[in-house]
């Protein structure tokens, strides 16, 4: 009976996994948003919400059975949506994928449609913490393990571009509860707190940061930020 209950549990956790290019350039799309749909739902809130790597390549663990939608989205190109049937197999290999250019001009239409989880620009990338269905049950370290270009370790050490001199700014201010300690703060700060998290590679003067190897600048949420602070001060 402990076998049977073992391989049912099993067999409802599926690993998706593939590559997703760019059609035109012939190149990975990297840190595209992957959003995965519960079948005829109205795709309003995914199950679960991932990123493709630096490569364009992903693979994620899904629970549950049954049809999915899996939407991939990327800044100027257009949505590509995939409908696997999880619970089956163990992994599931999508191949490799291609998105194509949206060139599609509208004028006069309104657009309802959800953020992308990263968004790059020349000198920074910006994560979405609040587009993330994880910010809800998870910490601000939790999150800090799924923006690209920041690592945590198994010891909750955090770098920035591989390095760990970096620093913290809270609305563009320095913070010293953030500097001494940036770790513990994080692990102790609610994820619905944060908007969104910045990650600057190559700062100016303007940050004050010689030396240091990147920033990592949060928006604070409002609505959250006075229990967020208090809740600080504590740890």
């Amino acid at each position: 009976m402990m076998l049977t209950l073992s391989a049912v549990v099993m067999a409802q956790n599926t690993t998706i996994k593939g590559v997703l290019m760019d059609e035109t350039l012939n190149e990975g799309e990297p840190f595209a948003t992957v959003r995965v749909f519960k079948a005829g739902d109205k795709q309003t809130k995914p199950t679960v919400m991932f990123l493709t790597d630096e490569e364009g390549k992903f693979s994620q663990e899904i629970k549950g059975k049954g049809r999915f939608d899996i939407v991939f989205s990327s800044i100027g190109k257009e949505d590509l949506r995939q409908t696997v049937e999880l619970g089956k197999e163990g992994t599931i290999d999508l191949g490799t994928l291609y998105m194509k250019n949206n060139e599609t001009m509208l004028k006069g239409v309104e657009i309802v449609a959800q953020k992308p989880l990263v968004k790059m620009d020349v000198d920074k990338m910006s994560y979405n913490v609040a587009e993330d269905e994880d910010s809800k049950t998870y910490t601000v370290l939790d999150m800090l393990r799924k923006v690209p270009m920041v690592t945590v370790d198994g010891q909750d050490n955090i770098s920035v571009n591989g390095s760990s001199a970096f620093k913290v700014l809270v609305d563009g201010m320095p913070n010293v509860m953030f500097s001494s300690n940036p770790s513990m703060v994080f692990k102790s700060m609610p994820a619905s707190a944060v908007k969104s998290i910045e990650v600057i590679t190559n700062p100016g003067a303007k940050y004050d940061a010689e030396g240091a190897a990147g920033v990592l600048r949060s928006t604070v949420n409002c609505a959250r930020s006075a229990s967020a602070t208090s809740s600080m001060s504590r740890a």
